[in-house]
């Protein structure tokens, strides 16, 4: 498994939550946030979906909007998604967009609608364990308040 880390968007917005998709924690409102006229998704390779930096600019978190339902071409397309956002961050083009990152942690959120199978759970713990041996995080979140459930 190959994991490697160019967001097109000039406009930034600050604010509590800046752009509605982006991963948000309770009480660290985000001050930065782009895609904001653009809604991005997992399969679209070569853009990252959305980005925020918490408000001690200690962390970068890079989404990806997850709306496929979880199979083996999904996980191909996951990897591709991740290498490309650790492709920007190890070549420096994330800061082109985004300075303020400058000096964060960056960990890539998984925004899901559909929770995770036991196929798709070991391929992230697997992919989390190689981020994180190269300082960076990898966490899995429903797009939602919860998971919605797949189609049958």
């Amino acid at each position: 498994m190959l994991l490697r880390p160019q967001h097109t968007g000039s406009h930034l917005r600050t604010g509590p939550i800046a752009n509605p998709l982006s991963y948000y924690v309770p009480g660290v409102p985000a001050v930065l946030s782009c895609g904001w006229c653009n809604i991005m998704s997992i399969e679209q390779f070569d853009k990252i979906d959305s980005v925020t930096i918490d408000a001690c600019r200690t962390t970068c978190r890079l989404a990806i909007i997850d709306h496929l339902e979880w199979d083996r071409l999904h996980l191909e397309i996951l990897q591709r998604k991740i290498n490309y956002y650790l492709r920007c961050v190890e070549t420096g083009e994330i800061y082109l967009q985004h300075p303020q990152a400058a000096g964060c942690d960056f960990c890539i959120d998984i925004t899901a609608i559909f929770e995770p199978d036991d196929a798709a759970m070991a391929f992230i713990l697997q992919a989390r364990e190689v981020l994180e041996s190269s300082g960076f995080q990898l966490a899995v979140v429903p797009l939602a308040s919860s998971y919605a459930h797949a189609p049958i």
